[in-house]
């Protein structure tokens, strides 16, 4: 269980927002299924199962529309998680994890699709030293106009 957790360290430390979505299911999987697997473990497992769905519910832009749906399907996720853990429902928490299951494996078909390549970017910055604010501009950047 220690090395599980050094390496979701070492993912998250380089993790892209799409990666980190899939290591939170991830995260959610192992304890539903640590759950399942340890005696006595049952109820703290399944809390720690929520609160990753939890931090999925909270990271959503609802500026969007499929982060609405998204909700609705985390939501319901978490709700078979409650009901397992308050009912010792095991059929309850395994529709959990099928759902999250299917949910990783959606994430994880569109974790390489490739987006376009911004146009220009530039990098810039100010300094302020000796009472002096200079801009520093790294590579040779147009900026449009000459000083």
């Amino acid at each position: 269980m220690k090395r599980a957790y050094e390496s979701w360290k070492k993912r998250i430390k380089s993790a892209s927002s799409t990666q980190l979505v899939i290591i939170t299911l991830e995260l959610a999987l192992f304890f539903i299924e640590e759950a399942s697997e340890t005696e006595g473990a049952w109820a703290l497992s399944l809390e720690k199962a929520r609160r990753a769905v939890g931090e999925l519910i909270c990271v959503l832009d609802f500026e969007y529309r499929i982060a609405h749906d998204l909700y609705d399907i985390y939501e319901y996720v978490n709700k078979l998680i409650c009901l397992g853990a308050l009912k010792d429902d095991a059929c309850a928490v395994e529709e959990a994890a099928s759902t999250l299951r299917k949910l990783l494996d959606s994430w994880k078909s569109i974790e390489n699709v490739e987006r376009p390549k911004s146009v220009d970017r530039i990098f810039l910055g100010l300094t302020y030293t000796n009472g002096r604010l200079d801009e520093i501009a790294l590579g040779d950047l147009s900026r449009g106009f000459q000083a």
